[in-house]
């Protein structure tokens, strides 16, 4: 009987595991920022003669980065979604095996810029606007108007 009493009083004053901390789920314009580092990453490590870990950074960001995309950009584009996988595919085999340095490359631009552009076209979480994907000092191409104070006057053409 006592037993049964101290066993139900330890099971009563057993404190409850802290609740686990919860992981912000990254957003779209950030999973792929974090993509194009990695594969930078990994195309660097390449360039560098590290072919290894080229490899294993390239598995890494579409394991880590890409993947979890995939449901969503399948939503918006199913083909072209597939042909980035198809991308992520050839790269890993060029970084194996290939000294084409320009291939390399193109892939790389291929899928971080098809990411960007499928990534864009997703709604982005409440409280956080999507990224422009001009960068700084890039030109913008539509037309700004001055301001009237700024706005130089025409000037008379002299007839000879």
């Amino acid at each position: 009987m006592r037993r049964a009493l101290l066993l139900s009083l330890v099971l009563a004053c057993e404190t409850p595991p802290p609740p686990a901390p919860e992981v912000a789920e990254a957003s779209p314009m950030e999973r792929v920022q974090g993509l194009r580092n990695a594969l930078q990453g990994a195309q660097r490590a390449w360039t560098e003669g590290r072919r290894q870990e080229a490899r294993s950074r390239s598995r890494s960001a579409y394991f880590e980065e890409f993947q979890p995309l995939v449901p969503a950009l399948r939503g918006v584009d199913a083909m072209a979604t597939l042909q980035l996988e198809y991308a992520f595919g050839d790269l890993e085999r060029r970084l194996g095996r290939s000294n084409d340095a320009v291939g390399v490359s193109e892939l790389v631009q291929r899928i971080t810029r098809g990411t960007d552009a499928l990534a864009s076209t997703l709604p982005q979480p409440v409280g956080q606007e999507a990224t422009p994907s001009v960068q700084a000092g890039a030109p913008v191409t539509e037309e700004a108007t001055l301001p009237t104070h700024l706005v130089a006057e025409p000037r008379p053409v002299k007839a000879d």
